[in-house]
């Protein structure tokens, strides 16, 4: 039975991520509530990203999308660098709105400086990948009224002397700069590739999200 369910968990990561069947997951326990609180401010290592040989060649890792308002959507980035130990970086973030995830009562975001389509139907979102760390951030801030889905895996990270089970996905605080570790279905950490990832991590605002150890 537990071989059965190990070749379901790699079936799993597999057909999510693309990956090889090489990725393993550090743990049940890494399956925690959205509002367990871990941390107090400035008490996180957030998970370095290797810098590109060439500097000037790294180009941003932002996409934008008008997301329906009280509809679905998505929001992807999939792209590589050459540099660090490995000899390449890659990411790949998906993060899936279900629908009503943003409100649809457009009052909900008045007296604030948000973008819309002419009809004010759909609000412009972002998925932007961090210049230093494994972490992603999404604007705007808002809560959502339906949780978000985020399917997101970084190769080529030097995992060097990390212990698996001490490697957290977390979203920050804006303002306080408290963390806080959300739901997911499991960490993705292979030492021999540099695979660092998070399945099915419930999304319930926008925020920035990462690694810590």
């Amino acid at each position: 039975m537990k071989k059965l369910l190990l070749i379901a968990a790699f079936s799993l990561i597999y057909f999510i991520f693309g990956c090889t069947d090489t990725n393993q997951l550090a743990g049940p326990d890494n399956n925690v509530s959205v509002a367990e609180q871990f941390s107090s401010p400035a008490k996180v290592n957030w998970i370095s990203l290797p810098q590109p040989i060439n500097k000037s060649l790294r180009k941003s890792w932002t996409v934008g999308e008008f997301i329906p308002i009280g509809g679905s959507g998505s929001l992807n980035i999939q792209d590589q660098y050459e540099g660090g130990v490995h000899g390449m970086v890659s990411v790949n973030a998906t993060i899936e709105f279900n629908a009503g995830s943003i409100n649809p009562d457009i009052s909900y975001f008045e007296g604030v400086n948000y973008l819309f389509n002419s009809d004010s139907t759909q609000l412009w979102s972002t998925l932007t990948v961090d210049d230093d760390y494994c972490s992603v951030n999404f604007t705007p801030h808002i809560l959502f009224d339906q949780t978000a889905t985020l399917n997101l895996i970084f190769t080529g990270i030097d995992l060097t002397g990390l212990n698996p089970d001490n490697i957290k996905f977390i979203y920050e605080a804006d303002v306080s700069g408290e963390w806080y570790e959300p739901e997911n279905s499991g960490i993705i950490f292979v030492q021999e590739t540099g695979a660092l990832g998070v399945q099915g991590a419930v999304i319930p605002h926008f925020s920035r999200y990462g690694f810590v150890n």
